[in-house]
Formats: C-alpha cells, structure tokens, sequence
C-alpha cells in the first residue's frame, strides 16, 4: 500500500468517526429538548420520603419539590431551557403523586 493510499484511509475514517460523534451528541441533546426530566433518586421518583426509623411516617422530598422529577445531567451542564408545556407536566405529575 503506498502512503496516499494509507494517508486517505486515516482522513476518511477520521471524518466518519467525527461525523458519529456529532450525531450522537445530536441524538443526545434531542433526547433531553424531548424528556427533561428524570426521576428524583432520593425518593425514587415518588415525591415523598419515609421515615428510616419511624416508617409509617412520611415527608415531601426536598430534592423535587415533591414532583419526583429532577431536570437530567445533560439538561443542567447544556444550559437546556426547560419550556412551559414541560413544566406544566412536571406540576401535573407532581398533583397526581399528592
């Protein structure tokens, strides 16, 4: 193989492997425009925490405001603007844990 020949190989294969890249980053910030939020780890997407030694006793999660949904990683470190209609969804979810 002669050294152009190798030389265009590494530049095609370079070129395709930046081109995923892009395309899963893409995908990815896609995915968080479309579902911004997770569930809330500390109370395990409930909204409420009950008590360690007392367990019949409960109180709101502190952590989601009592919706059970905290925005994702990707949401938080992109500086994604979270719109209204998902908001009012976050509420919504939030009134039918209550």
């Amino acid at each position: 193989m002669s050294i152009i020949t190798m030389l265009g190989v590494g530049i095609i294969s370079t070129s395709l492997l930046t081109l995923a890249g892009v395309l899963t980053l893409l995908g990815y910030r896609h995915g968080l425009t479309r579902r911004p939020f997770t569930d809330c780890r500390p109370c395990q997407g409930t909204g409420v925490k009950r008590g360690a030694l007392f367990t019949r006793s409960f109180s709101f999660c502190t952590a989601c405001e009592a919706t059970g949904l905290v925005p994702r990683l990707g949401v938080r470190l992109f500086g994604i603007p979270i719109s209204e209609h998902q908001q009012a969804l976050r509420r919504r979810h939030r009134d039918a844990l209550r």
